[in-house]
């Protein structure tokens, strides 16, 4: 998939990785990785996991969080 392979690419080249506070603008990729990561547990459980009902919309503009960006490509 796309993420794993930027993941590959920033533990090959560490130096390629920026973390760095989020803004409102990165709401929609945080939702979008949290979605492929855990969508294929819905059908193994009751209830959604809960990585899928956080409001990450929210987390951003009340909490500290960060994203990691590759310097490489933007993602």
């Amino acid at each position: 998939s796309e993420i794993s392979t930027h993941l590959e690419d920033a533990v090959d080249q560490p130096d390629n990785v920026l973390i760095r506070p989020t803004t409102s603008t990165n709401v929609d990729g945080i939702t979008n990785c949290v979605n492929a990561a855990y969508t294929h547990y819905v059908h193994r459980m009751d209830t959604p996991p809960g990585p899928l009902l956080d409001d990450y919309k929210r987390a951003v503009s009340e909490r500290q969080t960060f994203v990691a960006i590759n310097r490489r490509d933007g993602v």
